[in-house]
């Protein structure tokens, strides 16, 4: 198993991507299912992009050994 951090933004792990054969085996489910021909595509924001009001509590001392409010742990929590 990679030790990468999981993607902010969905499933899977940084590093981790489906292949353009699965990709097309996707679609082409998708298309048959919805009986559409093409589909928007979104673009992943960064995730420095991503604007956050700051935290609005800090964790008291006794949980800082889990509990953070870094932009990634925010992010991937929302």
């Amino acid at each position: 198993m990679s030790d990468a951090r999981l993607k902010h933004y969905g499933w899977g792990r940084e590093d981790e991507g489906m292949t353009a054969e699965e990709q097309a085996f996707v679609l082409g489910r998708y298309r048959a299912k919805f009986a559409r021909d093409a589909f928007e595509t979104k673009a992943v924001p960064r995730l420095e992009d991503l604007a956050l009001r700051a935290p609005r509590v800090a964790p008291p001392a006794s949980l800082a050994a889990f509990c953070t409010s870094e932009r990634y742990d925010r992010v991937a929590h929302a």
